[in-house]
């Protein structure tokens, strides 16, 4: 049993398959692993981008090969608003 289905088994016992079923029309895709639909992955990317467009040592998250040496290199670390 997956990582995925064992949550949902705990909490939602005889009806997992229903919650599965939710989650793939909710745009997340089931190869029993629950991933993102690559659409929603990159409106989350653009949005954490538009943080703080030209600091990238600013935003809440990084992926950007190029972003993260360039924070590493700065030596800065990013303020958020957590």
């Amino acid at each position: 049993m997956t990582e995925v289905e064992d949550i949902l088994c705990a909490h939602y016992v005889d009806c997992m398959k229903y919650h599965i079923g939710v989650l793939v029309e909710k745009s997340l895709s089931w190869y029993g692993r629950v991933t993102l639909h690559d659409l929603i992955e990159q409106m989350g990317k653009e949005i954490v981008r538009q943080e703080s467009p030209k600091e990238p040592g600013k935003r809440s998250r990084l992926w950007l090969p190029e972003d993260i040496i360039q924070v590493l290199e700065v030596n800065k670390v990013g303020e958020t608003n957590e």
